[in-house]
């Protein structure tokens, strides 16, 4: 088993410090707490941010629409014995999420503007380039639905000691 009983009580929030964003070196780093053990894995809880101060006051810049505010739960290999309410950080090279957006983003639009390209040339009819760039659309999603369904864990945060 990966967990630990812990010396003191279980705390029942996250300090406020947990959802805090940082980077080091190459890597994305963000805190979280073990709630539960598995044999070879961990359940970690991750804070939610809060985002900027302007943001919480109504005025901000936008950028607290892309920002989680609840906490959600993640599954992590756990290469040594870890305690339940243990902080611990998480940790993504800046390469994997660079990837990972440009797949999930750029492939399916670049995929759908060929499709309706090519549609276009092949045939005469006006209503072909849109079809054929929702159809393109729809295919590069399914397409990389089970491209990365294989490379999952490549793009899983790691604990970071």
């Amino acid at each position: 088993m990966n967990c630990t009983s812990p010396n003191q009580p279980v705390q029942e929030s996250l300090e406020p410090s947990v959802g805090i964003t940082h980077c080091h070196d190459s890597h994305l780093m963000r805190a979280a707490q073990v709630v539960e053990c598995k044999r070879k894995t961990v359940i970690v809880e991750v804070m939610g941010q809060d985002g900027c101060e302007r943001c919480k006051q109504g005025g901000g810049c936008g950028a607290g629409l892309f920002i989680r505010s609840q906490r959600f739960r993640l599954e992590v290999v756990a290469p040594k014995q870890l305690a339940i309410g243990e902080v611990v950080t998480l940790a993504l090279p800046r390469k994997t999420l660079s990837l990972l957006a440009a797949t999930i983003y750029a492939l399916p639009l670049v995929f759908a503007l060929f499709i309706a390209g090519l549609g276009q040339g092949l045939f005469d009819a006006p209503w072909v380039a849109p079809v054929g760039f929702f159809v393109g659309l729809l295919g590069g999603v399914l397409g990389l639905h089970y491209f990365l369904k294989e490379q999952r864990e490549r793009f899983r945060p790691r604990l970071f000691f």
